[in-house]
């Protein structure tokens, strides 16, 4: 059997304010500040009907909007079903950022909520 390098099982996300059902999905994303053209990578821990969680090694600012999506060959190692709520390409608004471990590399998780568009 096939094992994407792009999955996992291991979730990061540890602050649960959501009103709906998180789903773990751990996969590339490119995030992009709006009307910006700088892409930054990113990975995908979970998601919900409402939003997401991502790690990156960059801090966003809360009630920035960014512009992500997942990058082609992250899609083809994708599962064939997705729970209500996973968006391939999508505007959100950033609720919160937290450092992983302060002082060290390991980056920033932080919270995203869709835009009903």
């Amino acid at each position: 059997m096939y094992a994407c390098p792009h999955m996992s099982e291991t979730p990061f996300c540890t602050i649960d304010n959501r009103t709906s059902e998180r789903y773990h999905l751990t996969v590339p994303i490119v995030l992009r500040h709006f009307n910006q053209d700088a892409d930054i990578k990113a990975t995908l821990i979970n998601y919900s009907q409402h939003g997401l969680c991502l790690k990156s090694q960059v801090r966003f600012m809360k009630s920035g909007i960014v512009m992500i999506r997942i990058p082609g060959d992250a899609l083809i190692c994708m599962p064939k079903k997705f729970e209500p709520g996973f968006r391939s390409m999508s505007i959100a608004e950033v609720r919160w950022c937290n450092e992983l471990s302060p002082g060290d590399t390991s980056g920033f998780e932080f919270g995203l909520q869709y835009f009903n568009v």
